[in-house]
């Protein structure tokens, strides 16, 4: 068992959008008040997001190969607090990390989490911050395993 980390290609797109809608798909089951239904045109959004994000770093993206085979990704970018009275002021942000559901507890998510970390420390940086769905339990096991620690909570109230 081999696990590769990779900056993927335009030419791996096509191999990229279903370990994305797979992602996805997780996330809708999860909280499907907040996650709309896929769609085609989200699809294409997303071809959109992953060709930015290959083609301009923006955000960056990293692919996991298990074996040549897609089993995970990260996207993340750099971020400059814009709040005044905070001690941290630059920090990494990971915006999605998955790990293919036939692929977890083989320590991708790990590699890829160490990936980016050496990436941030390599510009300087000393914190990363994260967002994650407080109805992930597998992910918040995950990330408080990595010594994340909750400093914000992210709240929601249906109003109608």
């Amino acid at each position: 068992m081999q696990i590769r980390i990779i900056k993927p290609e335009i030419k791996d797109l096509d191999r990229l959008i279903p370990l994305w809608e797979e992602q996805y798909k997780y996330h809708h089951d999860l909280d499907s008040d907040y996650y709309v239904t896929n769609s085609e045109d989200l699809t294409n959004k997303f071809r959109e997001y992953l060709t930015k994000s290959i083609e301009k770093n923006d955000p960056y993206i990293l692919v996991a190969l298990l074996d040549g085979e897609y089993a995970g990704f990260i996207t993340f970018k750099t971020e400059e607090a814009d709040y005044f009275d905070t001690n941290i002021k630059k920090f990494g942000s990971i915006i999605e990390l998955y790990v293919s559901g036939k692929y977890r507890r083989k320590g991708i998510g790990t590699k890829l989490m160490e990936s980016v970390e050496n990436f941030f420390k390599e510009k300087g940086l000393e914190w990363v911050e994260l967002q994650c769905s407080s109805y992930n339990e597998m992910a918040l096991i995950f990330y408080d395993k990595s010594e994340f620690k909750n400093r914000q909570t992210l709240l929601f109230k249906r109003i109608s």
